[in-house]
């Protein structure tokens, strides 16, 4: 697995800082410094950064409340969580109940923003990690409660996570989309969603339980086949600088 690294220029917080105050949501608690969503707008403009230098043609919603982007024919939706250092290979992806049952992309984006949560500023580095479909994140993903801790971590609200070894590289999405469009199976992004339907189909049953130490000790047998050099073997500054 090979995460791309994506240094923040002033114009790219700029752009997020003006998609941010155009989006008009609610107010964001706890980070008066700049406005609510910032990060997760700044994570969109990292991937469309990526997409661009790859060639990758994708169209933006526009604030759609199911997607983000338009990617070769399959809805992407882009999920940015924020760190103080380089993601590891044992990291996960993360997406909330609330987002799981709501947003029904057919594919989730994963993306980390290095800074300290204070100002716009501090945001210097973005870590585009990898995607998964949404049939993949029901399979391969775990849940955790609300308030449940997971090593350093406390998840305050309940959220769907899964390990970044099961996520495919950037590098392989036209790869794998285009094989998806050739499939019987394709997906027909023109026909309108029923999102309560496809919600409700991806619901794991009651009676079909999760065993969640048999995922994590398997999880954690994935994570020691990468090492940290092999994550961030392209060097940032030859390409996506």
């Amino acid at each position: 697995m090979k995460i791309i690294e994506v240094d923040v220029t002033d114009a790219m917080r700029d752009a997020a800082i003006q998609r941010a105050r155009d989006y008009q949501g609610p107010r964001s608690y706890g980070r008066p410094k700049y406005p609510h969503k910032f990060v997760g707008f700044l994570g969109e403009i990292g991937v469309e950064h990526v997409l661009t230098k790859r060639a990758i043609p994708f169209v933006y919603s526009n604030g759609n409340p199911q997607y983000d982007y338009l990617i070769l024919g399959h809805t992407f939706e882009v999920k940015t969580q924020t760190c103080d250092s380089c993601p590891r290979a044992d990291f996960e992806g993360n997406l909330r109940d609330r987002d799981y049952a709501n947003q029904v992309a057919d594919c989730y984006l994963f993306v980390r923003a290095r800074g300290d949560s204070a100002t716009v500023e501090s945001y210097k580095r973005l870590y585009v990690i990898g995607f998964c479909s949404r049939h993949r994140m029901l399979e391969r993903s775990s849940h955790h409660g609300q308030g449940e801790k997971n090593y350093k971590i406390t998840f305050w609200r309940g959220c769907w996570s899964i390990p970044y070894t099961e996520l495919s590289p950037i590098d392989q999405m036209r790869e794998l989309l285009e094989a998806r469009n050739e499939s019987p199976r394709r997906i027909d992004t023109n026909r309108p969603r029923n999102s309560a339907a496809l919600a409700d189909r991806m619901v794991r049953p009651a009676d079909q339980p999760l065993d969640l130490r048999a995922k994590r000790s398997a999880r954690s047998s994935r994570a020691r086949g990468f090492s940290q050099v092999e994550e961030r073997a392209v060097p940032p500054t030859d390409e996506e600088g």
